[in-house]
């Protein structure tokens, strides 16, 4: 039967061994399979690329030959002076494991039954998993590779020539197109100087080459005017002094790079603050000594716990009310596991202020009891219960707002349509007042069902009848309120002002309390209006602060700019570089003091960050390329003699201009063959030797 082992293994597994093995017992006859011994396997990508075999060094358990595997001298009940009676010993054996071109990181490659030896049983197997050395040069993705050259800004401008060194050692010559400008973050191909394919490595994945340019330090004076008069000319924003008045100018100062992750610690330092703000050392172990349990309960003995209490003080029955909330309250914290795990770190306060931003959370008891029991138990006659008021649900309604709404703060008025207490007959629903006994739950409000747990188990729940809604009382047609036609509520319109303050965010709510839904006998919920932030054209909001992306042509960054930015409030800002400051491509710059308000603090501002882009020219003359390389830096020098260059592979550039669609055309195309040629994608995960 499957999911029952061999009785010998059962046996064994309860004494260490097996006491009947050796006596000549039937039962140690049955041969069991023995455990499967996997190892980790270190390649390099060098590895994964070529094919290679390795020997390794392997220290396993062998059956004692002397014993023959019985642990006891032949004839005797003596223990084997070899083995000591393990009926095994420590052997030494070399493996030879062959790593096949294209083997992906994480594959297996198992060896059969060279795992440790078990009498009476099958031999494992030894299962290596590969796992890939990080390269410093090339990184994979599938049977793809992918490398960065990093090349000097005049290598970019006037011709791309380098040498690369694939993982089998070749030579490959990487080299533009004449007069072909290289921009930054382009990216390129050569096919089929990829990964070998896996079972197939006669073919191969495509090499990608992501260009970084750099640009110099900075320039004279002199330099800035040559470049100017060589390279495309570029619209500069040429104001008046009566105009400049009109405009603040900001200061741009350089991000470092240290100073990111200190940012992004510090903002979630400064969100669990605010979501925490109970000290560690508050009280959490009140609600524990309310139901009688230690902190190292679990879930079934702290519903046991309440179960007990609940109905002992339950105000029906006698009870202490005040003492039957505190359980309740109790209950439906350390029930729960993530509230109960606040709690034990932040005691009370952290649920008060930690669950919903200092809303109150906590429930009606009445409810948490009744949604324990499924209904009330001992629910009969005109208990406390019955007469006591329901708890109406809350409303939520999505608003949108513009990012400008969030930074100046507004407010929106909002039509909403609601429920109300029918004034004509004051939610009663009829025109006399009178009502009759509804005829589906006996005027009880409920209806009680029985369900058959096992053969002669039964257990009996209570629902709200569907007839009256829990009512427990109907109108007669004749007698129906004309206004409200016995629905006790009727529709209003009402006109809510919802005040939006600056630095909310998306996500955000705000809350009307008591205007949502009104129904007889009930504690009106809320409104709940939920901020959703539209997608804004220049700035992106992340926290307290915001990111504008500028674009500069290559003249501007080499030579210096100077742009107008309208902010979130309408002021005209003038950014401007340093006289001989260069700005590289994905360069990233900040102002202080000019991102968004802090919510509740709002003479606090986040950063405003620049995120620069630079857009090369597509092409340049061989006049403009000799001027350029007279004015700016030299480029590296990639001169080879003609013997070292018949040594080297010319490889042949084609342009990606979308990567992602790239990947995925290629991805679909290797379905399309794996699937024409019958076998599966990868030609298998694991190689058996």
């Amino acid at each position: 039967m499957e999911g029952i082992g061999d009785s010998s293994d059962l046996i064994e597994s309860f004494f260490g061994f097996n006491p009947f093995e050796g006596r000549g017992s039937s039962r140690g006859q049955g041969q069991r399979i023995g455990k499967d011994s996997i190892h980790p396997l270190k390649v390099s990508l060098e590895d994964l690329y070529n094919g290679t075999s390795k020997k390794l060094y392997l220290l396993k358990k062998v059956i004692c030959s002397k014993c023959k595997g019985e642990g006891f001298k032949p004839g005797t009940s003596m223990e084997c002076s070899v083995c000591k009676g393990e009926r095994v010993v420590q052997g030494k054996k070399v493996l030879k494991v062959i790593v096949e071109k294209g083997s992906r990181n994480g594959q297996k490659i198992t060896l059969s039954g060279e795992a440790d030896e078990v009498p009476n049983g099958v031999t494992g197997d030894v299962v290596f998993v590969l796992k890939q050395k990080k390269h410093l040069k090339f990184m994979r993705k599938g049977d793809d590779l992918f490398v960065q050259p990093i090349m000097p800004l005049m290598q970019a401008l006037c011709g791309l020539c380098f040498i690369l060194t694939h993982l089998d050692g070749r030579q490959l010559i990487i080299e533009c197109k004449p007069g072909e400008v290289v921009k930054h973050g382009q990216f390129k191909a050569i096919i089929n100087e990829g990964m070998p394919i896996f079972g197939r490595p006669s073919m191969k994945g495509n090499l990608y080459m992501r260009f970084i340019v750099y640009f110099p330090e900075t320039l004279t004076p002199e330099q800035c005017k040559a470049v100017e008069a060589i390279l495309p000319q570029t619209t500069s924003i040429q104001l008046t002094d009566m105009e400049l008045e009109e405009y603040e100018e900001i200061t741009l100062n350089d991000v470092k790079i240290e100073e990111t992750p200190k940012r992004e610690q510090q903002d979630a330092d400064e969100e669990d603050e605010e979501i925490f703000v109970g000290p560690q050392n508050s009280d959490n172990t009140k609600y524990y000594e309310i139901l009688g349990v230690p902190k190292s309960a679990t879930l079934d003995d702290i519903r046991k716990a309440y179960r007990k209490a609940a109905m002992k003080y339950h105000p029906d029955r006698g009870g202490d009310p005040e003492k039957f909330k505190e359980l309740a309250q109790a209950y439906q914290v350390l029930s729960d596991p993530e509230k109960r795990e606040i709690y034990d770190n932040y005691g009370e306060d952290g649920i008060k202020k930690g669950m919903g931003r200092g809303r109150d959370v906590s429930e009606d008891p009445f409810d948490i009891f009744e949604s324990f029991f499924c209904g009330s138990p001992f629910d009969g006659g005109e208990s406390s219960s019955r007469q006591r008021q329901r708890s109406g649900e809350d409303v939520l309604h999505p608003l949108m707002v513009s990012l400008e709404d969030l930074y100046n703060g507004t407010i929106k008025k909002l039509s909403i349509t609601h429920k109300v207490i029918c004034s004509k007959c004051r939610g009663k629903g009829s025109k006399s007042g009178a009502t009759m006994v509804c005829s589906g739950c006996q005027g009880s409000g409920r209806k009680v069902f029985n369900i058959q747990l096992g053969p002669s188990t039964i257990q009996e729940i209570q629902r709200l009848c569907d007839k009256c809604d829990g009512a427990g009382e109907m109108i007669h047609r004749k007698d129906c309120c004309s206004r409200c036609k016995g629905a006790r509520v009727v529709q209003k319109k009402k006109i809510l002002e919802v005040i939006v303050e600056r630095g909310m965010q998306n996500g955000q709510i705000i809350i009307f309390p008591g205007e949502a839904d009104e129904a007889p006998s009930t504690i009106t919920g809320d409104i709940v209006i939920v901020l959703q932030q539209k997608e804004h054209p220049v700035f992106q909001r992340k926290g307290n602060d915001l990111i504008v992306k500028r674009t500069l042509s290559l003249t501007q960054a080499l030579c210096g700019f100077q742009f107008i930015l309208t902010h979130l409030d309408g002021r005209q800002l003038i950014g401007k570089s340093k006289p001989g400051e260069v700005v590289n491509p994905d360069q990233l710059k900040y102002v202080n003091d000019e991102g968004m308000p802090v919510y509740q603090k709002p003479l606090m501002k986040g950063k405003l960050y620049i995120d620069f882009t630079v857009d090369f020219p597509d092409k340049l003359t061989p006049e403009q390329l000799m001027a350029l390389e007279a004015v700016l830096p030299r480029r590296i020098s990639t001169q080879s003699t003609e013997m070292e260059l018949e040594e080297c592979e010319e490889t042949t550039l084609i342009d990606v201009n979308d990567i992602e669609k790239e990947m995925q055309i290629r991805w679909q195309k290797r379905m399309q063959e794996a699937y024409e040629c019958g076998d599966d994608l990868h030609g298998g995960q694991c190689a058996q030797q």
